[in-house]
């Protein structure tokens, strides 16, 4: 019949829901910082990088920790957190491994001291964050519980927004 034609053209077109199966299709990486786990979607990682190959920041450059220079281009900043998610600098020494995330067309790296991917066939039930640690900016798009305890869920544009947020206001300690 032309109505199921175009009721399957129509759902070709049109963007899919954003349920947990397709937030998880994409698969994800866990960066490990000190104790913390944080889980990305691995379609917002553009590069991992060792910290080794970055540049050294001058003081100038603020809370930044290096920079990852790029033939032709300006190069990439790259930020350490500590293990409560306050901007660190200079990093701790565990911190060897660089992932570079893309939100709203700025590349950030952040330092973690080791980074896997979970298998593409792991759900990770996203559950939202607790009302009561919503209010200041958060990095964070929710929790999932698996067998090696809690992950943090990063929502990368809330996480660019953050790294922001905390360099503006001296990273929410008061001066």
């Amino acid at each position: 019949g032309g109505m199921s034609a175009a009721a399957s053209a129509l759902r070709d077109v049109a963007p899919p829901a954003v349920n947990e199966a397709s937030f998880t299709a994409a698969g994800w990486l866990v960066l490990v910082i000190d104790g913390l786990r944080l889980a990305l979607p691995q379609r917002d990682v553009r590069l991992i990088e060792l910290a080794a190959e970055l540049q050294p920041a001058t003081v100038a450059d603020g809370q930044v920790i290096g920079w990852l220079p790029r033939e032709d281009a300006d190069p990439w900043p790259v930020y350490s957190f500590d293990g409560g998610l306050r901007l660190q600098r200079p990093a701790a020494e565990t911190r060897r491994i660089c992932v570079f995330i893309e939100a709203g067309g700025q590349t950030t790296g952040i330092a973690c001291d080791r980074v896997h991917a979970l298998a593409t066939d792991v759900e990770l039930a996203v559950e939202p964050v607790p009302g009561c640690m919503t209010g200041i900016p958060s990095p964070l798009a929710g929790f999932a519980r698996d067998q090696g305890g809690i992950t943090a869920v990063l929502d990368v544009a809330a996480l660019t927004g953050y790294i922001d947020f905390l360099r503006e206001h001296g990273n929410g300690e008061h001066e």
